[in-house]
């Protein structure tokens, strides 16, 4: 599988996507620097800050457009903390 890591955020979260990127790649999958290439995109972000929670719902929406116009974003799952959060806000395609 190929995927794509976003990291948004605090500095934790880099530490958090590089400990994630380590673990996917042991597994044998493979990174890819363009989201278009990726099976999976993980958007990993801070829910805690009024402008994270904003980025992440740009990239959220973003990442919809994207499954409109592109087969290999044809289905998505959101995961996380709060993510009844960002459905309610618009993040759902």
């Amino acid at each position: 599988m190929k995927y794509h890591i976003i990291t948004l955020g605090c500095p934790k979260n880099s530490v958090d996507s590089e400990g994630m990127d380590s673990i996917l790649s042991a597994q044998g999958h493979a990174p890819v620097a363009e989201i278009q290439d990726a099976d999976l995109v993980i958007v990993n972000t801070c829910s805690f800050i009024a402008a994270a929670r904003d980025e992440t719902l740009q990239v959220l929406r973003e990442i919809g457009q994207n499954k409109k116009t592109q087969p290999a974003f044809d289905r998505g799952r959101l995961y996380g903390a709060e993510p009844r959060r960002y459905r309610q806000r618009g993040a759902r395609r």
